[in-house]
């Protein structure tokens, strides 16, 4: 009896070419994506209901006419309101310079810091407890929600980055910036490991509202999120698990304050967004061979007033960028 051809094995580079083509080419991710982003923002709210918007605004006319008939200074609160802005974005703008030029010292200790990781991954490595580790060192993709908005990219292991800026005014949004690994089960038999990512954030945010005479819908808000998405693979399209708390962390968030009511002089608040997550999936099961294609990813999320407010996101300036510097994988069986 002739022997039994052997099927011919793919290799793990092919793989992740594979992948990569699916993901910018196909877009089956696209829709797993765009709710991801639904749910990270919400719906409308009832305050954005155009009769709601006419109506607010026929009501701050008629208050308008009021103050202005009892003499109340309109012109000189706008003059108060307008200076108070200029000092908001100066101070602002202050603390980005600040952020700037801390950006270096900070991206060399988190080198160090990734470095003094790394070692010590090697020495379980080179020791293989149980369960035994895999380092996935750099992301075979770096992509994002609207690929115009990414600046610079960067993979190499333990260093991939990418930079990204962005200024809106819009009620509400997101964006989603992803780092891809893979990774397939070597085994004949099934798999259960455990999943951690990285995110490392570095740059600065702006919030702010413009303020006005009459109360209304003024505020900004962002956060920014990192995520963790293992992708069963081998369903295709690709299918994804039942979520689990830790595979998201909340890694910064600014809101201005609620406004204060009538004569508003306005609001802009800024900080420096530096913070590393460890975001993670528990007991994933991968079938005999079965591939999994990793997510690790940055939202940032805002919402702004239906009458005035923006953010501003800057992880691009300078040594800004946001860091996905490996994934480790645990597996236990």
């Amino acid at each position: 009896m002739p022997a039994k051809s052997k099927e011919p094995q793919i290799s793990s580079t092919s793989k992740e070419s594979q992948a990569k083509l699916a993901i910018t080419a196909a877009r089956d991710l696209s829709a797993i994506r765009e709710n991801r982003c639904v749910e990270m923002f919400g719906r409308s709210r009832l305050s954005e209901n155009a009769t709601i918007l006419a109506n607010r605004h026929a009501s701050q006319q008629l208050l308008g006419s009021s103050a202005c008939k009892a003499g109340f200074a309109v012109d000189e609160f706008e003059k108060i309101r307008a200076r108070n802005q200029a000092d908001l974005r100066r101070f602002a703008g202050e603390k980005r310079a600040e952020a700037i030029k801390c950006a270096a010292a900070r991206q060399h200790a988190l080198i160090e810091s990734i470095d003094y990781r790394r070692k010590g991954l090697g020495v379980l490595q080179a020791t293989p407890p149980s369960p035994f580790y895999v380092t996935l060192e750099k992301p075979f993709l770096i992509w994002a929600t609207h690929p115009y908005l990414l600046g610079d990219t960067h993979v190499e292991p333990w260093n991939s980055w990418a930079k990204f800026k962005f200024d809106s005014g819009s009620t509400y949004g997101a964006e989603q910036f992803t780092f891809y690994y893979l990774w397939e089960n070597p085994s004949d038999r099934y798999a259960v490991v455990n999943i951690d990512g990285y995110i490392i954030v570095n740059g600065h945010c702006q919030v702010g509202q413009d303020g006005g005479n009459f109360p209304g819908d003024r505020f900004a808000s962002v956060a920014l999120t990192a995520q963790l998405f293992p992708l069963e693979w081998w369903n295709q399209p690709p299918t994804s698990p039942l979520q689990q708390a830790d595979q998201t962390q909340l890694a910064f968030s600014l809101r201005t304050q609620e406004p204060a009511g009538f004569f508003d002089p306005g609001e802009i608040d800024a900080a420096n967004a530096f913070r590393g997550c460890d975001v993670r999936y528990s007991l994933f099961v991968l079938p005999p061979h079965g591939v999994t294609v990793i997510e690790v990813a940055l939202t940032a999320s805002w919402g702004t007033g239906t009458d005035g407010g923006h953010v501003f996101l800057d992880f691009d300036t300078g040594d800004f960028k946001v860091m996905s510097p490996f994934v480790l994988i645990a597996v236990l069986t």
